[in-house]
């Protein structure tokens, strides 16, 4: 069995880390909803407001590992996010034109 660290953002499963498979390898998630707690997710519902809730929040958020990320692992975002600027300097014109179309 392979164990893959991945959390949902935007409603998607994303990898925290690097993943060894194949492109195109499909993957069966199970997850055990009685393990995600209230604190692992928070809303406005249960955001703390009392002081010894701020408090667990702050030692909870101070625990954790600080990010390590390498100096190649830099430039490769930094790469990714000049290509992605790139292409939406690209597209602006046209996306401009489509926008203005739906406001007529």
């Amino acid at each position: 069995m392979i164990a893959i660290r991945a959390r949902i953002t935007n409603g998607y499963l994303v990898s925290v880390d690097p993943v060894n498979l194949p492109e195109g390898a499909e993957l069966e998630v199970s997850a055990d909803p009685q393990a995600i707690t209230a604190q692992q997710q928070m809303t406005e519902e249960n955001w703390p407001t009392t002081p010894e809730a701020i408090a667990s929040l702050i030692a909870r958020m101070d625990s954790r590992e600080p990010l390590q990320i390498s100096d190649e692992e830099i430039e490769r975002w930094n790469r990714v996010r000049l290509d992605d600027q790139t292409w939406e300097l690209a597209q602006a014109n046209s996306r401009d034109e489509r926008l203005a179309k739906i406001w007529e």
